[in-house]
């Protein structure tokens, strides 16, 4: 069998019983080309910011205001709060992800967003069915 060597973005083929080498592209990472990649990634962004700005808002306006139901305040604020991590630290990390196929972040990075999408999306999870639980 001919032993592959990679090298930058090509693959060679070395057989040692030939002084051929021949040499192909790698296929590249993304899974999209770059107009479908542009379209995505302009629907991210407007995704993340609207997230992030509209639970800001609801943050600012559970805290602001006094209303009879305490508790209900509370649920709220953390389920805005659960939302800011989700667009914080799902949306980009997921796009990226997806596009390139493979985590090029810093490697510490990986354990610690995992954990916060997982607890994130668990907290909303779980006050929503305290919400709907005390209604």
């Amino acid at each position: 069998m001919d032993p592959l060597v990679m090298q930058d973005k090509y693959l060679f083929n070395i057989s040692s019983n030939s002084t051929n080498i021949t040499h192909q592209t790698l296929p590249t990472l993304e899974a999209l080309s770059d107009p479908y990649q542009s379209i995505l990634s302009v629907i991210y962004i407007i995704t993340a910011v609207t997230a992030f700005i509209a639970n800001i808002i609801a943050l600012i306006m559970l805290l602001g205001r006094s209303r009879k139901s305490q508790q209900l305040k509370k649920y709220l604020s953390n389920l805005a709060i659960a939302d800011l991590f989700v667009a914080l630290f799902s949306i980009p990390f997921t796009y990226v992800d997806l596009m390139y196929g493979q985590w090029i972040f810093p490697l510490c990075l990986c354990p610690f967003v995992h954990f916060i999408q997982i607890i994130a999306c668990t907290v909303s999870i779980y006050t929503l069915i305290a919400i709907g639980i005390g209604r």
